[in-house]
C-alpha cells in the first residue's frame, strides 16, 4: 500500500511538471552505507507516502492514543532518539513496540539494506543522542496508590508499550526481545529490584537508558502513567501479590 501511494505521487508530480523532493541527507555524508540507506528510504515509499512533504516539517511526533486524532507521521529529524537495535526491532514488528503505529513490517529487507536504512535514519537526526540520562526531580514523581485501579492502569500501559520487549511475564522474553542487545531487563529478579531507587527507575522510563534499546517514554506517557507502570512491573518480582492483584475486583478486597 505504501509503495502504491508513493508511486502515485511520483506519477502525479511527473504530469504536473514538478520534482519530488529528496529526503534529507547531510552533505557531510559520503558514507556509501548512509547513501544506500537513503535509497532504501525512497524505494520503500517512506518519504513520498508518510515522512515526506508536511510530515518532515511536523512539530508533533508522538504516536496517538486511541482517544486522540492521528497518528501523525513523525518528523524523523527531531523524533526521540532510538538505538539501532530498537529500530531493527521496530522494522521487524512495528506494532510489538508501538501498537498504534500504522507502519507495515519491513521483513523483506536484506540484512544489508536494514543496516543501511538504520544508518541513514541515524544520520539525519538534527540533535545527537544525549551523553547522559537526565535525573528526574523526585518532587515531580507522582505517588500512586497500591490499589487495583492503579495496578490495572499500569498493566494496560505495560501491555501496550513494554510487553513487546520485556514479555508478558516481565522476564525480558518479549516478541522482539531477542533482537536486542543487551537483552531487555528481567523484572522477575527480586535481587535486582532490591538495589533500585524510585528516582533511577522513573528517570529510565522517562528518558531511556544509554547503550541499550530502552527508549524514552516522556513523549508518550504522562507522569502518573509512568508511576503506574513502575508500580505494576514491581509485582513481577512478587508472584503471590501479583496473583492477588489479578483476582476479580470483588475478591480483591483492600485492607485484608
Amino acid at each position: 500500500m505504501l509503495a502504491v501511494l508513493g508511486l502515485l505521487l511520483v506519477v502525479l508530480a511527473t504530469f504536473s511538471g514538478c520534482n519530488i523532493a529528496r529526503p534529507p541527507v547531510s552533505s557531510a555524508h559520503s558514507d556509501p552505507l548512509v547513501l544506500r540507506g537513503q535509497q532504501v528510504f525512497v524505494e520503500k515509499g517512506c518519504f513520498q507516502s508518510c515522512h515526506g512533504a508536511g510530515a518532515l516539517a511536523a512539530s508533533e511526533g508522538r504516536i496517538s492514543l486511541p482517544n486522540q486524532p492521528g497518528p501523525v507521521p513523525p518528523d524523523l529529524t527531531i523524533s526521540p532518539p532510538r538505538s539501532d537495535d530498537w529500530l531493527r526491532a521496530y522494522f521487524t514488528s512495528p506494532q510489538a513496540l508501538l501498537p498504534y503505529s500504522p507502519m507495515a513490517p519491513y521483513n523483506d529487507l536484506s540484512n544489508a539494506d536494514m543496516k543501511a536504512l538504520i544508518a541513514y535514519l541515524q544520520s539525519i537526526k538534527a540533535v545527537p543522542p544525549p551523553s547522559k540520562v537526565p535525573v528526574v526531580d523526585p518532587q515531580l514523581i507522582p505517588a500512586v496508590p497500591k490499589d487495583a485501579a492503579s495496578y490495572r492502569a499500569g498493566r494496560n500501559a505495560y501491555q501496550t508499550y513494554c510487553q513487546g520487549c520485556h514479555g508478558q511475564g516481565g522476564n525480558g522474553k518479549g516478541p522482539v526481545g531477542q533482537l536486542l542487545l543487551p537483552e531487555p531487563r528481567d523484572f522477575t529478579d527480586a535481587a535486582w529490584w532490591s538495589k533500585q531507587s524510585e528516582v533511577y527507575l522513573f528517570s529510565v522510563v522517562s528518558y531511556g537508558k544509554l547503550k541499550t534499546a530502552m527508549p524514552p517514554f516522556n513523549d508518550i506517557l504522562g507522569l502518573e502513567q509512568r508511576s503506574q507502570v513502575l508500580n505494576y512491573i514491581g509485582y513481577f518480582s512478587d508472584p503471590v501479590m501479583k496473583q492477588r492483584m489479578e483476582l476479580p475486583p470483588r475478591a480483591n478486597l483492600a485492607g485484608d
